[in-house]
């Protein structure tokens, strides 16, 4: 068992895993549509793409719970699974096996999003059919027991010891990761459902060789809600760090797993477009090696927004050493370190190179319906996500300009 105390009052998290991968720009490129009923569509043709990706995103996710019944949109999430009562994901062989199609969902702090790869003749009948069971699930009360049961096991994998991302995030969002799930019952998730589930509030993003018409004429003829959504209650101020905040690491191998950073508050602007590109710079800076002390310093650096400001993350995993004060100062002169570099080097080559490679992935990004499907929702959802025109910022940035944001 370790101990590991946090570096600085700034300690913070960033859960990884929420969105996996982060791609960039041309939001241009994507034509948006949104009917009378609420719903927003937003499609991509790609003629040459053997298949379709679809995902259905319904805004809420962790930060809207009830703070009674926390979890309940994960659970909602699996439900929809369980079926409408007339049928399931599982009694349609046909549509799930024969014709190839792919269902999987997820929830993050922010939406929970419902994922369907299909082709295009088979779009329309699976596409229906996903979005029947979405908006109109049974939820008995045997399958929310069930489920229950299912997402409590869950939680207990993603909570393994040692995960300090969820344990920081979730002081941060003041316990809004805690699960009572326990307190749950079908009441409670058919009132959960009326609320965030209404048709006005849903985004179908589509990308790949299908029939756009075809599509749109089904989404705007579903029926329009009697009463516009409420609008989402905003996350209020994010909890502070103790200062003598202790956690327990238990991960195998590691003798200490540490995340500190800052809080940039609510920038925008160029400011935002820095921000964004940070992460690179420092990762490239930290690909190096502390002759002094013979360590590495191999530091991970997120982005990420909670509430309106942005938080610069730094993460370091240990194998070799234990945490102790000298180590702590050791850490805080790396930060020096890099505060340093970012005033006094010039960056402007390398940024001019990572632009250049992002945008050549977004090409490749482009053969794939499923990644690009993932793109726009990112863009959409995902507020670090970098956008085409600060790509073109990131890539006149200068030393002058990084140095004033690091002053």
């Amino acid at each position: 068992m370790r101990t590991l105390r946090k570096l600085a009052t700034c300690l913070l998290l960033i859960l990884v895993a929420l969105s996996g991968l982060t791609v960039y720009g041309r939001e241009d490129a994507f034509t948006e549509q949104t009917f009378a009923n609420g719903v927003t569509f937003v499609y991509r043709q790609l003629p040459a793409a053997k298949t379709v990706s679809a995902r259905i995103v319904v805004p809420v996710g962790f930060l809207h719970e009830p703070q009674d019944y926390l979890e309940i949109s994960h659970l909602v999430e699996h439900l929809v699974f369980r079926g409408n009562g007339t049928g399931a994901l599982s009694d349609s062989p046909d549509l799930m096996d024969k014709e190839g199609n792919y269902y999987n969902a997820f929830t993050t702090l922010n939406r929970t999003e419902y994922i369907l790869e299909s082709t295009a003749d088979n779009l329309l009948p699976a596409f229906s059919l996903f979005l029947d069971l979405i908006l109109e699930p049974a939820f008995t009360p045997a399958d929310v027991e069930k489920e229950k049961k299912i997402v409590t096991v869950e939680k207990a994998l993603r909570d393994t010891p040692g995960n300090l991302f969820l344990t920081y995030l979730n002081h941060l969002t003041q316990n809004q990761l805690t699960s009572k799930i326990q307190a749950i019952d079908r009441q409670h998730v058919l009132a959960f459902h009326r609320q965030h589930y209404t048709v006005d509030q849903l985004t179908v993003i589509i990308t790949g060789n299908f029939d756009a018409a075809e599509i749109a004429a089904h989404l705007a003829a579903l029926p329009k809600p009697e009463n516009a959504a409420a609008p989402k209650t905003p996350l209020g101020s994010p909890a502070t760090i103790e200062a003598d905040l202790v956690l327990e690491d238990y991960l195998p191998g590691a003798k200490y797993r540490l995340l500190f950073g800052f809080n940039l508050g609510a920038i925008e602007g160029k400011d935002q477009a820095i921000a964004k590109i940070l992460p690179s710079i420092l990762l490239f800076e930290s690909r190096q090696y502390d002759y002094v002390t013979n360590r590495p310093l191999d530091y991970d650096c997120y982005l990420f927004k909670l509430g309106t400001d942005f938080y610069l993350i730094f993460g370091y995993n240990d194998v070799r050493e234990e945490y102790t004060p000298e180590m702590k100062k050791w850490h805080e002169r790396n930060i020096n370190r890099y505060y340093k570099y970012l005033k006094a080097k010039d960056f402007s080559k390398f940024l001019k190179a990572v632009s250049t490679s992002l945008q050549k992935e977004l090409k490749l990004m482009e053969a794939s319906p499923g990644i690009l499907s993932e793109y726009y929702s990112q863009l959409r959802f995902e507020p670090t996500t970098i956008t085409a025109d600060e790509l073109k910022i990131i890539k006149a940035l200068s030393a002058k300009d990084l140095k004033n944001f690091v002053e």
